[in-house]
């Protein structure tokens, strides 16, 4: 039965590629790639584990890092077009992806140098771990968002967000079980997760199958107020960082 559902899961990938190609991409370009990517790992590892077994486990963590970063991208266009009308807004948003990805790459860099016997395999999994927390962290604030500052968004970007926050949530919920099998529900988890992620297919495929524009509204100057204030108080708190680098050299 899992066989069979994640052969489900293939078809609706490239149902769901299709759709975006025969609309030329046009809205939500990084997502059609993002599942265009999920695919494309899909046959990789079917071919990895057919004629490369060996290598498989490790091919599909790093897969499995890979499609985690890119998942960021996905949570940048997200940002963009609930945040259209607010440019500065949605820059800020993507430096701060950036930043957060950088300081995720250091703290994995600085487990590494202070545990030289750390395995691959422990790496990669506390690599997934941080990646996949931090996105569910950021479509959390991505939902204050929307509800605090009162921003309207349309069918399409709704279904987007839900399939993908559902996909985020049971991955960080199911990770502790996939990465250790020893633990008691571990099985039984392993066999959901190809419905899990079902689910979020299907959600994907029913709110985009029908383009809906996003809905005009006047921007909202409450947003654009605290958003001055957010940079101002970055650039102090740099400037602060900087001088401080600076004594420290000096001394």
């Amino acid at each position: 039965m899992g066989q069979f559902i994640w052969w489900i899961c293939i078809l609706l990938e490239v149902v769901i590629v299709s759709l975006g190609r025969r609309r030329r991409f046009q809205r939500f370009a990084i997502f059609y790639g993002y599942i265009l990517c999920i695919l494309a790992s899909d046959f990789s590892r079917m071919y990895v584990y057919r004629w490369h077994l060996s290598v498989y486990g490790r091919f599909y963590w790093i897969s499995e890092i890979v499609l985690a970063i890119l998942g960021y991208g996905l949570i940048a266009e997200i940002y963009s077009q609930a945040l259209g009308r607010y440019p500065g807004v949605s820059q800020f948003a993507r430096i701060s992806l950036a930043a957060i990805l950088g300081l995720i790459a250091m703290k994995v860099t600085l487990d590494l140098f202070e545990n030289a016997n750390l395995s691959f395999a422990s790496l990669v999994v506390e690599l997934e771990r941080y990646l996949r927390l931090t996105q569910a962290g950021l479509l959390v604030l991505f939902l204050f968002l929307l509800l605090y500052y009162k921003i309207p968004v349309g069918r399409n970007l709704r279904g987007l967000v839900t399939g993908y926050v559902f996909f985020i949530v049971s991955s960080v919920i199911s990770f502790p079980f996939i990465s250790d099998p020893g633990i008691g529900l571990a099985h039984l988890v392993r066999k959901m997760e190809p419905t899990f992620y079902l689910i979020s297919l299907l959600i994907w495929l029913i709110s985009l199958w029908t383009y809906y524009p996003e809905p005009q509204t006047e921007s909202s100057n409450e947003i654009l107020k605290d958003y001055g204030q957010l940079v101002q108080e970055t650039v102090l708190l740099l400037h602060r960082a900087r001088a401080y680098l600076l004594k420290v050299a000096g001394s």
